[in-house]
């Protein structure tokens, strides 16, 4: 994978986005720092200068069908989650695809796809993972980092390494219509997976469990009467203990 490194960027999916005639695919954008990096709707993404991976992967998609994008999003959480295996015990996919140890977040992902009819042009996949941070804004309200879990600083370069390595093959899978495999593989490695569980939606707080994640996307919540609910991004929020 090309691998493009910046000092500073206002965000890694910008950057490609402005530049996407320019760039190899794919091609990873990384940068050390991020003056506005981004989060799923109107989130930002907090990093600290030189302490943790803030990168943006660009990925044409082959005339893959739109309907297909949401196992992309599988992919770079299961890419990262395996990665992070390799140094921590804990760590879980909270859907979408944010990364947890336990129950604290330590990445996220933005994911912008560009389409073509009912075709996928490319994407832009961005992520940052907190690595080496020690300390964080109060306001934020359950982050950790690597250096925080292992109790060590790591390598960054080794991190990203792993993770585009892994993307890697998730990406040969997906060209071979592997989704279900990812699929599956993702439903084993949710963030409360498995059993009864607080969250909040528009009607107020409620006790479910993760009945499915469809192909779309769309996350299932089964009540303790079998009733079922279905919820796009945003519309369910995991309430923290």
């Amino acid at each position: 994978m090309n691998i493009v490194r910046l000092e500073s960027v206002g965000s890694t999916n910008d950057y490609i986005r402005e530049h996407a005639d320019e760039l190899a695919s794919p091609c990873a954008v990384v940068s050390d720092y991020q003056t506005a990096g981004r989060g799923q709707g109107s989130n930002t993404w907090h990093s600290e200068a030189g302490k943790n991976l803030t990168f943006s992967i660009f990925l044409k998609t082959k005339g893959v069908k739109a309907t297909r994008q949401f196992v992309f999003s599988k992919a770079i959480a299961l890419a990262v989650a395996d990665a992070l295996d390799e140094y921590a015990e804990g760590i879980s996919v909270k859907w979408p695809n944010d990364i947890y140890w336990n129950d604290s977040k330590i990445s996220g992902t933005l994911i912008e796809c560009a389409v073509a009819g009912d075709k996928l042009r490319h994407l832009v996949i961005g992520t940052g993972v907190n690595i080496n941070e020690e300390a964080f804004p109060a306001e934020l309200p359950n982050p950790v980092s690597l250096r925080q879990i292992v109790g060590h600083e790591v390598d960054r370069d080794e991190v990203l390494g792993k993770i585009l390595e892994n993307l890697e093959g998730y990406a040969a899978i997906i060209e071979d219509h592997g989704d279900d495999f990812i699929g599956d593989y993702y439903g084993m490695r949710l963030y409360r997976g498995f059993g009864m569980h607080r969250f909040k939606d528009a009607d107020g707080e409620l006790e479910a469990e993760i009945a499915d994640v469809e192909a779309d996307g769309h996350l299932v919540l089964r009540l303790a009467d079998g009733t079922e609910r279905r919820y796009g991004f945003k519309e369910v929020e995991f309430l923290l203990s």
